[in-house]
């Protein structure tokens, strides 16, 4: 907008109303030709309806965009077609030719560098893609340099400036009007290029900001005060570039200095937010510790109660009842009594898991003593509280089944319990015994609510059940690596 502004104060007020100190704020260098101020109309509206709908998919507006950056690039192509095939030096001599200041009021060659380098950066600026993305950065960073080599080099009253090819007739207003256009058109894209590393939230960012205007503004000042000082008589030329170099030197030493400074607060405060949450998860540990401890000490204690109530029991079937409830209630003090003793309190080791929870069925239903046979084979596997205790659920209503319905037809009772890995990277538990064969394949429901508790613990795993009886009970539960 404020380009806009600017061209449109150049083109009434100077071209227009003809006040000639306005077309050349310093007589030793060019003013803003009428072409020039157009350009930077039509560039400063490209970037202005760019802003004001900043969705790529909009098509209307790359519409626009990409239309105001033709019109530009063909602006300045007839500019330099109409200074090589006529007599004027431009288009603006061409039209302006009843002023007798129109020969003066050209293009400069930079100026149409700059116009179009900013068409490029228009073209690709609502683009994607990796080409567009650099396309759009280094486009306007390179304008952006041209156009700041002509307005330090007019700040400082260089004589040679005018008489170099590329900056002839390029005025300070093109200039800073050019200055302010390409960093809209960088800031347009602020989360790429060198442009992402002042635009953040980040602390780093924010320092970057703060010392961007010490890089820009300190070496202008102090080159500017050792010219005034040399224009005065004080220093001599030589004298001034020891005395510029002395005062840079001092000011990156400083700038250095400060970021260093920022670099070990910032350092600090990550060791200190770092011992600060070591400590929240040695409490946390603690505590967590803690809950499964009584957790564990409460699921006991339940375990006594309904073993004193059975003893009072008569019927059998009771007792019987009593006595699976129990062992549910021991898989999970097993699943919390490996968790308080493992390293770490989120994940327990299966393997372990399910040998120690095995052992507890075997000595609490005596088959050691009648020489029958569990057995434990897994593959080494970790799991969260959740997945274990659903997984020691499983087992004990399982092999609590085949301790109470599997006849072998010859020798001892073998209960097998395999944890293992498939190709596909899910998990399988299989439970199988070396009771009679049936003749019919067993179903869900003839297992009553034991049966329907396995479907329900399988479900929870979010896995299927699978059973088959060709040599004995076999009951395989597929479920999915990422419940584990």
């Amino acid at each position: 907008m404020a380009a806009i502004v600017v061209a449109m104060f150049v083109l009434s007020f100077g071209w227009v109303a003809g006040v000639e100190a306005i077309i050349y704020p310093a007589k030793l260098y060019g003013g803003m030709a009428p072409s020039t101020g157009l350009c930077v109309i039509l560039v400063a509206s490209a970037l202005l309806i760019n802003g004001i709908a900043r969705r790529p998919e909009d098509a209307a507006v790359s519409r626009a965009v990409h239309g105001l950056a033709a019109l530009t690039a063909v602006i300045v192509f007839a500019d330099e077609v109409a200074a090589l095939v006529t007599d004027y030096r431009g288009l603006d001599p061409l039209l302006f030719a009843d002023r007798p200041d129109a020969p003066h009021a050209t293009m400069a060659v930079g100026t149409g560098i700059g116009f179009l380098l900013a068409a490029g950066g228009l073209a690709t600026m609502r683009r994607q893609g990796r080409t567009a993305q650099i396309a759009a950065v280094t486009l306007p960073t390179l304008g952006l340099l041209l156009s700041s080599a002509a307005v330090i080099g007019q700040l400082f009253e260089s004589q040679a400036l005018p008489d170099t090819f590329i900056f002839s007739s390029m005025s300070m207003t093109t200039g800073t009007t050019f200055i302010l256009l390409f960093v809209a058109m960088l800031l347009a894209r602020p989360n790429e290029g060198w442009v992402a590393a002042f635009t953040g939230d980040a602390p780093g960012d924010a320092n970057a900001r703060r010392m961007l205007a010490v890089a820009i503004l300190l070496p202008l000042a102090l080159c500017y005060g050792a010219l005034e000082m040399t224009n005065a008589g004080i220093v001599d030329a030589n004298f001034r570039l020891g005395l510029v170099a002395l005062l840079t030197i001092v000011a990156i030493g400083s700038a250095v200095a400060n970021d260093a400074l920022a670099r070990s607060r910032a350092a600090q405060e990550l060791n200190e937010a770092f011992h600060a949450l070591e400590t929240t998860v040695e409490e946390r540990e603690v505590l967590l510790g803690e809950v499964y401890h009584r957790v564990k000490n409460n699921l006991q204690q339940l375990d006594a109660i309904l073993y004193f109530e059975s003893s009072k029991m008569s019927d059998a079937d009771a007792k019987a009842a009593f006595n699976r409830m129990r062992g549910r209630i021991q898989a999970l003090s097993a699943a919390h009594q490996l968790l308080i003793s493992s390293a770490t309190l989120s994940k327990l080791d299966i393997a372990t898991f399910l040998h120690q929870l095995c052992e507890n069925i075997a000595e609490g239903n005596g088959l050691n003593a009648r020489g029958d046979v569990l057995r434990v084979e897994s593959i080494s596997d970790t799991a969260s509280l959740e997945i274990a205790t659903t997984l020691g659920l499983l087992v004990q209503e399982l092999v609590m089944n085949a301790i109470k319905h599997a006849v072998p037809e010859s020798g001892a009772l073998q209960i097998d319990v395999i944890y293992q890995a498939l190709d596909d990277g899910e998990r399988r538990l299989i439970v199988r015994d070396n009771g009679a064969a049936s003749p019919a394949a067993p179903s869900p429901d003839a297992f009553g609510i034991g049966g329907m508790l396995v479907q329900s613990l399988a479900q929870q795993l979010r896995g299927s059940v699978e059973y088959s009886s060709d040599e004995g009970l076999q009951t395989s539960i597929r479920f999915p690596i990422s419940q584990s």
